[in-house]
């Protein structure tokens, strides 16, 4: 079970970041993220305190705080407000 759903995110993480959906592509992800479970369970290193699913929510609030640092990055880089009062 934790292998099939660690290929499914994996699987779904590749067709995020390729944003190519052509059949052969498509196949050649699927095909890829197979390999690469199949290598990790050969290897031992698929278990439960890894589970894709569990990580979802810290994923999850960790983006949150990536969202409001780039905002707070941007609104400084548009709106530069300096404690001493001055303009750059």
């Amino acid at each position: 079970m934790y292998a099939v759903s660690s290929a499914l995110v994996l699987y779904a993480f590749w067709l995020l970041l390729s944003g190519y959906f052509t059949a052969f592509l498509m196949t050649a992800g699927a095909a890829s993220a197979i390999a690469v479970v199949a290598l990790a369970r050969r290897m031992d290193l698929v278990d439960h305190e890894g589970h894709p699913i569990r990580l979802g929510w810290r994923a999850l609030t960790r983006g949150q705080r990536v969202r409001v640092s780039r905002i707070d990055g941007l609104t400084l880089t548009v709106k530069p407000e300096h404690p001493e009062g001055g303009k750059s």
